[in-house]
């Protein structure tokens, strides 16, 4: 069974939180009929930088997996 890609939908809410600790990686807005994979990551609630590790782990897990081959 093959999945064809029509639309790339997200939200992304903050809801009543000032400092937004989740990463979405394509960025929002970025994301292609190309693209298959997709990560969210969520950030440690309340926890000191948690939006930075959020950032960190979803960057090196996407280059690590775009550098492997497909096969």
């Amino acid at each position: 069974m093959i999945m064809q890609v029509t639309q790339i939908d997200f939200l992304h809410e903050t809801g009543a939180k000032k400092n937004q600790e989740d990463f979405l990686w394509p960025l929002p807005g970025t994301a292609s009929e190309q693209d298959r994979l997709f990560i969210v990551c969520d950030g440690v609630g309340g926890a000191e930088n948690g939006e930075v590790a959020s950032k960190i782990i979803t960057e090196c897990v996407a280059d690590a997996l775009q550098r492997t081959p497909a096969s």
